[in-house]
């Protein structure tokens, strides 16, 4: 049996949702034997994503990062396929500024009104000179984390005023460092 060409079970299926094809041939007895299972995962338009990973930064201090933008594709083709999201309800940014995430983010909230709204941000996370956990996007800058990165406050706040049936914030920003911002990162702690 398969979901979207992957091998599944039967309870991985949602009947309300999936449309099924079996392929058969007729045993010599008459019987029906199933040659094949295989089903689709119908979309549900109740739900609105915006993925975020960040890994190419301009400022060469932030210590480099892999798969934060690997992780954003997966998780897209993950809530397309498993979880029904329509893919077009699926909005990845990747390696973008932060003026652009910010746009992106108020038009993502706006089209998730009376909706489920996930969010994933994957990349850096710091923490700043007054102790505020900020997102680095790909124009950050060390010396200058207050005006180049995103408050987690504001992010929650923005977030919490949606209109939005439900919010998934899914943040992935605690990574060792290797440069001369180790100290500055923030912990999952």
């Amino acid at each position: 049996m398969t979901l979207h060409q992957q091998g599944v079970g039967i309870r991985d299926l949602r009947p309300e949702i999936d449309s099924v094809t079996v392929r058969y041939d007729t045993g010599p007895d008459g019987s029906l034997i199933a040659q094949s299972i295989d089903a689709e995962r119908g979309k549900r338009h109740n739900r609105w994503a915006l993925l975020i990973g960040t890994e190419d930064y301009s400022d060469r201090g932030v210590s480099p990062i892999r798969h934060a933008v690997d992780d954003a594709q997966i998780l897209q083709q993950v809530l397309v396929e498993r979880y029904a999201v329509d893919p077009t309800w699926v909005t990845p940014l990747l390696d973008l500024t932060l003026g652009e995430v910010e746009q992106e983010l108020t038009a993502a909230i706006e089209n998730a009104a009376r909706k489920e709204f996930i969010v994933l941000i994957s990349g850096r996370g710091y923490l700043d000179e007054n102790g505020y956990g900020v997102i680095a996007f790909s124009d950050f800058r060390l010396d200058d984390m207050a005006s180049t990165g995103m408050k987690i406050s504001d992010l929650v706040s923005a977030l919490e005023a949606s209109t939005a049936d439900k919010v998934v914030l899914l943040l992935d920003l605690s990574f060792d460092g290797t440069g001369a911002d180790r100290n500055l990162i923030a912990s999952a702690e």
